[in-house]
């Protein structure tokens, strides 16, 4: 991978099951391409560092209240392959999600094994569009 493809991680809250997704990435790819982040300010600082494009943002939720925060960074989301984690799958929890555009939205109570299974198709069809010859 390029320098500038990263995995931006961002858990607010959540600790536990952000651990648990945190090894889930860990397990497929390198350490020094995951950025994980636990404030707001960290996370801006990391989306602007990784160029438009160049990365994949997994963003845990563990409360509505996380998820308004993250809508307030939405201009900066938009640049960015966007995997995000909600709370719980009420109606008004959904439509706020998807007012950020993900590219692939779950569950605190689902499997991860979905997540993972997406973010590996998102890095590897990335990296193949980005090395045509």
């Amino acid at each position: 991978m390029k320098k500038t493809e990263k995995i931006i991680f961002y858990t607010p809250g959540g600790e536990s099951f952000g651990s648990r997704i945190k090894r889930l990435i860990e397990l497929h790819f390198s350490k020094d391409i995951i950025m994980h982040v636990k404030t707001v300010k960290e996370f801006v600082s990391a989306l602007k560092k990784v160029l438009s494009g160049r990365g994949v943002v997994i963003a845990l939720c563990a409360t509505k209240n996380e998820l308004e925060e993250l809508i307030s960074l939405r201009d900066l989301l938009l640049r960015h392959q966007l995997i995000l984690v909600l709370p719980d799958n009420e109606a008004e929890t959904l439509s706020m999600g998807h007012s950020l555009r993900p590219r692939f939205t779950t569950f605190m109570e689902d499997d991860l094994m979905e997540l993972s299974a997406v973010l590996c198709r998102m890095i590897l069809k990335d990296f193949f569009r980005r090395n045509r010859p």
